[in-house]
């Protein structure tokens, strides 16, 4: 009884987390749009240029709310939206600036300067 209390307690939580939707922007490796190093993300990992431009490198930053609910360096999320642009599989190295909440910034290429999508929703993988 007191585990089936349990489960009526938290599946509400859970289905919360399932609908949380995200701001999704992008970002170049460029100084202008970066602290410190622009090459070395917050985890310490350093961007390989050229497999950012060949499109094998699919990092992002996320907000730093999402780390507190349990998002961690190193974990791959999938960005669920029907731009192919920014669908896909990234894997989590750095962290936006302070003052975004429900945020992921997808590291591109800086031909593609600009992009903000609304209400996107992500899966872990």
């Amino acid at each position: 009884m007191k585990k089936l209390l349990l489960v009526l307690f938290m599946l509400p939580l859970y289905t919360m987390a399932q609908n949380k939707t995200y701001t999704v922007t992008v970002y170049n490796a460029v100084p202008s749009q970066c602290s410190g190093n622009h090459l070395k993300t917050a985890d310490g990992s350093l961007i390989d240029t050229h497999a950012l431009e060949n499109g094998t490198l699919k990092w992002c930053a996320v907000s730093r709310d999402m780390l507190k609910d349990g998002y961690k360096y190193g974990d791959r999320i999938e960005i669920l939206h029907v731009d192919p642009l920014i669908a896909g599989i990234y894997e989590i190295h750095d962290t936006t600036n302070k003052r975004f909440t429900r945020r992921i910034d997808i590291l591109m290429p800086e031909k593609i300067k600009t992009g903000k999508w609304y209400d996107v929703k992500i899966k872990k993988r």
